[in-house]
């Protein structure tokens, strides 16, 4: 019989690592769309492509409260919650047409999207003694999903239209969440560390103001190449 610690390892790699691979999938997926829908619905690209910005923005503003649930519920119950939220919304948005309502809907998978970093990372964290070996393993799942997801989406889409696609993909993804509910995960309680009169530290502005900086920048790299390399591709290749 497997060790009860494994198994609890396994669940949580399971877990993350379906939640990292959808997080990428959703956050994807959308661009090789907006070629179709902007074919279908004779509206200029950039149009198209721009109804998905309220939900990237979603994407980066989640991860401050998602890092805040994580240290009061703990991993399991709002990364359970993202993953079905994004099954949901992908299903709404199948049903609409275009315009102000997919925005909507895309706002919602920004937002759901947005809570697994965070805590999933915590997750692991917290429930895993390996910690480098498992943040290894769920980045493979992340960078599958960054590799498959234009491909995937656009057969999809070819063969059966972007609102199926949609349609397919919640399906999925809420029968995903049902499962991955089924999984036996034990977090342990966090263990506060003894406080120790120290004094403050002072904060290096100039370096921090310089890594900020290079973190946006590289933001937009990233973004940039993620929203219009797979549309590029679906468009012409």
């Amino acid at each position: 019989m497997e060790p009860l610690p494994a198994r609890n390892e396994r669940n949580v790699l399971l877990l993350t690592g379906v939640g990292h691979f959808t997080t990428h999938f959703f956050e994807l997926m959308f661009p090789t769309l907006a070629v179709a829908l902007a074919r279908q619905s004779e509206i200029p690209f950039d149009v198209v492509l721009g109804w998905s910005f309220v939900g990237y923005l979603m994407f980066g503003l989640a991860a401050v409260p998602a890092g805040l649930l994580a240290e009061r519920m703990g991993g399991r119950l709002p990364l359970l919650i993202a993953l079905f939220g994004l099954g949901v919304a992908a299903l709404a948005a199948s049903e609409v047409e275009s315009g102000r309502a997919l925005s909507v809907c895309l706002a919602a998978m920004g937002l759901f999207a947005g809570i697994y970093h965070p805590i999933g990372t915590n997750l692991i964290a917290r429930t895993i003694a390996a910690r480098g070996t498992a943040l290894g393993v769920n980045a493979v799942f992340g960078y599958a999903a960054i590799a498959l997801t234009p491909v995937t989406t656009a057969l999809l889409c070819v063969h059966i239209g972007w609102q199926n696609s949609y349609r397919v993909v919640g399906y999925g993804m809420c029968a995903a969440a049902v499962a991955c509910a089924f999984l036996p995960i034990e977090v342990p309680a966090k263990t506060l560390r003894p406080s120790v009169d120290r004094a403050p530290v002072p904060i290096a502005w100039r370096p921090l103001l310089v890594l900020f900086l290079a973190a946006a920048l590289a933001g937009v790299s990233y973004r940039g190449n993620t929203l219009l390399q797979p549309a590029y591709f679906a468009s012409h290749v």
